[in-house]
């Protein structure tokens, strides 16, 4: 079991730098964009945004409205998830398999958003919403036997981003708008885990001594500021057309992180190692580029499709930089200060229908959720697959209120993994092996939301 505790310390360490680095895909799940309108319709939305929503799909969009309008939604999630490890086939493992699931509980979110018109042709607003908010917690009884037997052990993870967006909407004729919008996002990143044992040098025989480390722990939060751009053209009340440019964000995290043995450590090595650091590190949301469309066959059915494209090839490692020249030193001798990323461009489709019945409207969605990350690199924290996503969704118009309710299953692919040995890149001594955590994983989402709005 030594070697295996070794494979999970260096492993979880880079999985959960990955957590923190991803918004569309992990074992919880991100939320894929506010209202519900919108989400009823699978996201396929950037060719219609024409309600408060749009401050994040299409800000384009809000030179349609007309008029002022503002809302709300509240969204809850319930992932689940369940894993298998199979840790006889790991090099030098013999250990029974390990079963667990997630015990995550309900992560929920919101929105809210207004719009004002000033003059004919300008909208400014303002919006706030969460584009991501993901989370998974195993139960430290299952892993037990990857811990020294230390049912106490706490393995979870939780990313949160909290974004405020002022927006400007230009009506330039009857055929074409566009829109701005600023985000500054405010991130909360967190995450507890085994942190693994260390053999000590002694003098004499037997010249090691096993030092378990145990409790791991991070906590950090930062800001980042980034932009949407967005274009919009509408030929006819029958046809519309959007796109959308995000550009990429940097969150620039700080906070603390400690290791329950490293008093232990530092009195067997007669060195001084605090059992905190204060940590920085910068994780980067790439560029993200969407088209939709959008038509009318029949008066009361509209349909529409989206492309998503994300260049997550960008970021290729993250950093971590402890304050404390102690844990700068221990962690950069076991290359736990860089980690780099198994990821890949992914482009997401969207297509979404509504069928307009008087007041009511009835909605339905769906959309491809593809992983960027290489199957080979999956682990408990970061068990990234490609999903697939169901949505059905009702509104009904009352005056100038709405309201919205969604419905959305996300289910990811089931994947089993086996040991690999692909290089990693300059750690010639590295290789994939290192990061992932060989396996079965399985898992599904459930998402409910509702949403209020209303014209003025």
């Amino acid at each position: 079991m030594k070697y295996v505790r070794h494979k999970v310390l260096s492993g979880l360490v880079l999985s959960l730098a990955l957590l923190g680095a991803t918004r569309a895909f992990a074992q919880g799940l991100s939320f894929a964009g506010p209202g519900s309108k919108a989400r009823s319709l699978g996201g396929a939305f950037t060719a219609l945004a024409d309600d408060y929503s749009a401050i994040y799909w299409n800000p384009a969009g809000l030179a349609w409205t007309g008029r002022g309008t503002y809302g709300l939604s509240l969204d809850a999630a319930f992932p689940r998830g369940t894993m298998r490890l199979r840790t006889g086939s790991w090099p030098g493992g013999s250990a029974p398999d390990i079963q667990s699931r997630t015990s995550n509980g309900e992560l929920s979110t919101g929105s809210a958003g207004a719009v004002f018109p000033v003059g004919r042709r300008f909208f400014l607003g303002l919006g706030v919403y969460s584009p991501v908010n993901t989370g998974t917690v195993w139960s430290g009884a299952d892993l037990a036997p990857l811990t020294a037997n230390r049912s106490d052990i706490r393995w979870s993870g939780r990313l949160s981003v909290l974004t405020l967006a002022p927006v400007v909407a230009y009506k330039i004729d009857e055929q074409f708008s566009i829109g701005a919008s600023l985000t500054a996002n405010y991130g909360r990143f967190a995450f507890s885990r085994y942190a693994g044992n260390f053999s000590a040098p002694l003098p004499e025989p037997p010249y090691f001594r096993e030092i378990d480390l145990g409790q791991y722990e991070e906590s950090s939060t930062g800001w980042g500021f980034g932009a949407t751009l967005g274009f919009s053209f509408r030929p006819s009340d029958r046809f519309s057309l959007g796109a959308v440019l995000r550009t990429a964000t940097s969150i620039s995290f700080n906070g603390e992180a400690s290791v329950e043995g490293f008093p232990a450590l530092a009195t067997a090595l007669s060195r001084s190692i605090g059992r905190t650091s204060a940590i920085r590190k910068t994780i980067e949301w790439p560029v993200g580029l969407s088209l939709g469309l959008a038509g009318r066959p029949l008066e009361i059915l509209t349909l529409a499709v989206d492309f998503e494209w994300t260049r997550w090839s960008s970021l290729d490692a993250i950093d971590t930089v402890y304050q404390d020249p102690a844990w700068t030193s221990y962690m950069g001798e076991r290359g736990n200060d860089h980690m780099p990323m198994f990821i890949r461009d992914t482009l997401r489709v969207r297509l979404g229908a509504e069928a307009r019945l008087g007041a009511w409207a009835v909605r339905a969605g769906f959309f491809t959720d593809p992983s960027p990350a290489a199957d080979d690199s999956i682990n408990p924290f970061f068990p990234s697959r490609g999903a697939l996503a169901a949505t059905l969704g009702v509104g009904f118009l009352f005056s100038s209120w709405k309201v919205d309710g969604f419905i959305e299953y996300r289910a990811p692919r089931a994947l089993s993994v086996g040991p690999t040995s692909m290089p990693v890149g300059p750690l010639s001594s590295r290789t994939i092996w290192d990061f992932q955590l060989p396996g079965q994983y399985e898992g599904k989402a459930l998402t409910v939301g509702f949403a209020v709005s209303r014209v003025f």
